[in-house]
């Protein structure tokens, strides 16, 4: 059965609006789906009923190889082929990150039978990218975050062949 779960565990290429990011490894899909409970009191406040209220999925890996244009999607990167630099003032405190650095993110691995995935408004988490780029115990390469946001449309993202 295809899921988003299995699918990112593989490696494959990573693309945003397009443009080829690079090759990825190591990728997690954390889904973060969020529910509330209702508790009654007449049962010693246990939950009686859970709802679902969304989710804020969250994909996030290594770039093994990667395109230049990594750096204009991180707010405060400046990228090449060879190198990443983080540097701060590129970006202001209260920079609608939705808005001004939202776009479609497209996981597509390498084996062409399990699915691809689209993530329809991802945001860039350059603090959690940050975190994993300068990890020790990790392989070289470029660390990246991105949170799946809905779109105009409310889709959050769509796993399947040719998605």
């Amino acid at each position: 059965m295809a899921n988003a779960g299995n699918a990112l565990r593989l490696p494959g290429t990573l693309t945003w609006d397009g443009t080829a990011l690079g090759l990825t490894y190591r990728q997690r899909w954390l889904p973060n789906v969020r529910t509330v409970d209702e508790t009654a009191e007449e049962f010693g406040s246990i939950a009686v009923n859970t709802y679902y209220v969304g989710e804020s999925p969250v994909f996030l890996g290594l770039l093994r190889s990667w395109d230049s244009s990594v750096g204009t999607i991180f707010p405060m990167g400046s990228g090449s082929s060879v190198t990443m630099n983080v540097r701060s003032g590129k970006t202001r405190p209260g920079n609608d990150m939705s808005t001004n650095k939202g776009g479609v993110l497209l996981f597509t691995p390498f084996d062409s039978t399990n699915p691809s995935v689209r993530l329809y408004r991802a945001v860039p988490l350059p603090q959690l990218a940050a975190v994993m780029t300068l990890r020790a115990d990790e392989d070289l390469g470029f660390g990246f975050a991105f949170r799946a946001t809905p779109d105009s449309q409310g889709r959050v993202y769509a796993v399947g062949v040719g998605v």
